[in-house]
Parts: C-alpha cells; structure tokens; sequence
C-alpha cells in the first residue's frame, strides 16, 4: 500500500488537544488502510468559515466505498458492517471531535473511495479562506 501526505501541513496550524487530534486521525487513517491496499493520503489546511478559524484534515482511500445506507450510521455508533468491523473506531473518533469543538463526516472519494473529514478549532494565527487555498494549490484564478 502507497501512504501520502499531500501539501505541507498549515503553519499557522494550532490545535488545543494534539493528542486527542492524533488519535482520532490513527482511527481514520487505520480504517483508511483496511479499505484500501492501493494507496491512503492525508491532506491538512487550515480553512476560515462562518467565522471559524479551522483545521481540515482529509483521509482519503481507493477502496470500495461505504454502501449509503451504512455511511449514514457510522460515527453515530456500533454497527454491524460486511468488511467484519463494528464501526466502534469511528463512533469514539467522531466523539472525540465533537468533545474538541470539530466535527467529522465521510463522503465518497473520487474516482472511488472514502473520504474522512475531519475540522478542528485552529487556535494557531488567522487561517486563509478556504476558496483561496483551493485557487492557490490547483493554479486557478
């Protein structure tokens, strides 16, 4: 399997619980790597929105995808999966980001996959907009 962190992580990036930040993101991360024996990457940025200074972290797999229906359930508890996990790490990872003020989500990876969200209070100097990181790292204007 291929591992690759995309982009240098935020300098200004500054997270109250590095910690409890670590942990949840070796949750993604190992989940990542059970889905997926192509490759995992991890991508940090820090982002402004509605106010909120934030860092993002995205843990994207090549895997087969969650199913829809199972996506909906995960990281709200237990579940019963066919990839033979019960969801717990994701239940106590996405807890673990709304104790730290964050919040966490999955969508599908393109072209194929799953993709882990997960935003964290930056407590680090004033972060870039979102839409002019985008426009920065893809060269667009």
């Amino acid at each position: 399997m291929k591992f690759a962190q995309i982009g240098e992580t935020p300098a200004d990036a500054s997270i109250d619980d590095p910690v409890a930040a670590g942990q949840i993101l070796t949750i993604l991360l190992d989940n990542a790597a059970r889905a997926s024996s192509e490759s995992v990457t991890l991508q940090a940025s820090a982002e402004s929105a509605e106010g909120r200074n934030t860092v993002r972290f995205d843990v994207c797999d090549r895997g087969p995808g969650i199913p829809p229906a199972l996506r909906a359930s995960l990281g709200a508890g237990p579940v019963d999966s066919t990839q033979g996990g019960h969801g717990v790490g994701l239940y106590l990872a996405f807890a673990a980001a709304a104790r730290l003020n964050g919040s966490s989500e999955l969508f599908d990876g393109k072209p194929r996959g799953t993709c882990a969200l997960l935003r964290l209070p930056n407590r680090g100097a004033a972060a870039t907009p979102a839409h002019v990181e985008r426009t920065e790292r893809s060269g667009a204007d």
